[in-house]
């Protein structure tokens, strides 16, 4: 009774780390997005020596493995940064940065041709979601993985052309290497999407680009076919 009750324990807590995932995990400051407050700043060091010791009693969680992972990447540590990249996919198939991070030690080893099917095989696994697609394409952008980015975001819009995050993202993409023309043309194929986004606006106003902002118009024609008060006129 107590090695099934230990059982259903381990199952309902490897459960709860795949829905939590490891998305943002070890990623730090998202280039377009908020940074998290840090109590104290530790060493990389200290921070693998930590995490080497909640590995031990939370080994299932993908988290801890990818940005133990990080660490080793950074100290070129091949083999080390490889176990706990494909460990944290082990414990969450969708874990995408661990994706890039197995794609991005490939290339810096001069491993081309296998970086490039290992990119593939992940694109693959995506190919049928727009959203899934742009977040492996975000994990590929954040290793500086500009060829892999380029296509997963290119599969994105392939999926659904009409998805404004993916041209947001692309426009990002873009305007970090210098090229405002791209970046210009994809900000504002964003705007036109959904134009709430004061972002893609400032960008815009930044890159030269006049733009108007939303309004709600009523239709005269609208309200009278609906029984309102026909304007009047007498006065006019």
């Amino acid at each position: 009774m107590a090695h099934i009750g230990k059982t259903l324990l381990f199952s309902l807590l490897v459960c709860v780390l795949l829905v939590s995932g490891c998305e943002t995990a070890g990623q730090g400051t998202n280039r377009r997005g908020t940074s998290r407050p840090r109590v104290k700043e530790k060493t990389p060091q200290e921070r693998k020596e930590e995490l080497l010791e909640l590995i031990n009693s939370r080994f299932v969680d993908p988290r801890l493995h990818l940005e133990l992972a990080v660490i080793y990447l950074d100290e070129q540590n091949w083999e080390e940064a490889k176990y706990h990249y494909s460990a944290a996919i082990s414990f969450d198939p969708v874990c995408w940065p661990a994706q890039a991070g197995l794609v991005k030690i490939e290339k810096l080893q001069g491993r081309t041709a296998e970086a490039n099917a290992a990119a593939g095989v992940y694109m693959n696994q995506v190919a049928a979601s727009a959203k899934k697609s742009l977040k492996l394409a975000m994990a590929f952008d954040q290793q500086k993985l500009d060829e892999q980015a380029l296509l997963c975001y290119q599969q994105a819009l392939l999926v659904d052309p009409e998805f404004p995050e993916t041209h947001r993202q692309i426009a990002y993409f873009y305007l970090e290497r210098g090229d405002k023309a791209q970046a210009e043309k994809y900000f504002v194929e964003s705007f036109n999407l959904n134009p709430f986004q004061p972002d893609v606006a400032e960008q815009l106003g930044l890159l030269g680009v006049t733009i108007e902002s939303p309004q709600t118009t009523i239709d005269e024609d609208m309200l009278l076919d609906e029984g309102a008060p026909e304007q009047d006129k007498s006065n006019m």
